[in-house]
């Protein structure tokens, strides 16, 4: 399989927080129950914590043990679209998300999000006689990638899955990277927000035209919900949560297919419409930025090198006050490389001396997965710093696009010079 180009460059992920307040968390929470205020009927047209923006939704009795109540959206023609006011967290910088969901499973071919959270987006799909959970993460700035979380649940005879779902999303929106956990198990990281929706922060909650979904416990916190559950505000608030069990068959985690943000719902007229008015203010002051020193790198088009396109930057090294090397931090990010069927615990990178131009490699420093998420920091030593740099990532497997394209004179075993890890 065909896995994006090379680069030869150094460049340097740092991120300037400029909301540097320690102010207590801020959080909105809806459990929809009548002791909240809530009445079971049609979703109240004056709502000051969400807004219906199109479709049918109502507060509807779902007796359970430590629940009365709870949200249900569709069926109905549009599809329900719920906002939710997101005042209480739009000045933090790193914000959660979360909420007990029991969305209808789709077809994948259909598509069809339920939750947009700053541009985090969730989907519920069909797999077999299951739903499985996915995550878009953007490829590009026009362009994005379902990827299947591995956690799947059973269904009922009605498409819903047989029990809730807690699913909690932790943003970044000075990067636009995001974290997603399921029943407080962590399952994907550094995923891409669909670019520019983390500034003008907004929930979407989205329902289905021929089946209803339901939701409850909508929390929207600048703090960790795991923390804020161990206060005595949300202590009675959210026992139910505590005693979900974490439950699905666990699958591969595979890019199932691709799309087109100007399909997603965020981007339909009346939705877009509605958002501009609704969505908490963008956040003011703050960016990221690439760069050694003081130096903002950019990568450059490419230049094509056999069969492959190399990305070439320029830098120069950082020294002390004594003279000295300072070492650096190179950033390696997998969003170009998610193409469907794409397993995402097959990727590899590497970093590695360019001994002879453009595809004999030399020492190598460093080589690693995403495991962990899809973006990776990997420091540069002082010994490294001065040499080029040369990173690739690819699929393991035979016959893979590193070893065809490219001649490693010393193997993939990482060099005692360089800094593994």
């Amino acid at each position: 399989m065909k896995i994006g180009r090379a680069s030869a460059i150094v460049w340097v992920g740092l991120t300037m927080l400029l909301d540097g307040s320690a102010a207590a968390p801020s959080y909105t929470f809806i459990d929809f129950e009548a002791a909240s205020g809530w009445k079971v009927g049609p979703f109240p047209a004056n709502s000051k914590s969400a807004k219906l923006v199109q479709g049918d939704a109502s507060i509807v009795s779902i007796p359970e043990q430590d629940s009365q109540q709870a949200l249900q959206l569709g069926p109905s023609r549009p599809y329900p679209a719920l906002f939710v006011n997101a005042a209480a967290v739009s000045k933090s910088v790193t914000v959660y998300g979360e909420v007990l969901a029991k969305p209808f499973a789709v077809d994948a071919s259909s598509g069809g999000e339920f939750f947009d959270f700053g541009g985090a987006v969730l989907g519920f799909f069909k797999q077999d006689n299951q739903g499985e959970i996915e995550a878009l993460s953007a490829t590009s700035d026009t362009a994005s990638a379902w990827i299947s979380t591995g956690t799947r649940f059973d269904l009922d005879e009605s498409g819903l899955p047989t029990q809730w779902i807690r699913l909690t999303v932790m943003l970044d929106r000075n990067t636009g990277r995001w974290n997603l956990q399921i029943d407080g198990v962590p399952v994907l990281a550094g995923l891409r927000a669909i670019p520019g929706a983390a500034a003008g922060l907004a929930l979407w909650l989205y329902g289905d035209e021929w089946h209803p979904s339901y939701f409850d416990d909508v929390l929207l916190s600048a703090d960790d919900p795991n923390h804020l559950e161990r206060t005595v505000i949300l202590q009675n608030e959210r026992k139910r949560i505590a005693q979900l069990r974490a439950a699905g068959t666990l699958a591969p985690q595979m890019v199932t297919q691709t799309e087109q943000d100007s399909q997603l719902r965020q981007a339909q007229p009346q939705i877009a419409k509605e958002a501009q008015k609704l969505s908490a203010p963008v956040l003011r002051e703050w960016h990221e930025i690439f760069q050694n020193g003081d130096q903002t790198l950019k990568m450059s088009p490419g230049v094509k090198a056999g069969n492959i396109m190399i990305s070439l930057t320029a830098y120069s090294p950082r020294y002390d006050n004594n003279g000295k090397l300072m070492p650096e931090t190179l950033t390696i990010v997998a969003d170009a490389e998610l193409k469907p069927g794409t397993d995402i615990h097959k990727l590899r990178w590497i970093v590695a001396e360019m001994t002879k131009w453009p595809n004999e490699l030399g020492d190598v420093m460093a080589t690693g997965d995403f495991s962990t998420g899809l973006v990776q920091n990997v420091p540069i030593s002082e010994k490294w710093v001065e040499k080029v740099k040369f990173t690739y990532v690819w699929i393991d497997e035979p016959n893979d696009d590193l070893h065809r394209n490219f001649k490693l004179t010393k193997g993939l075993t990482p060099s005692v010079t360089g800094t593994a890890n």
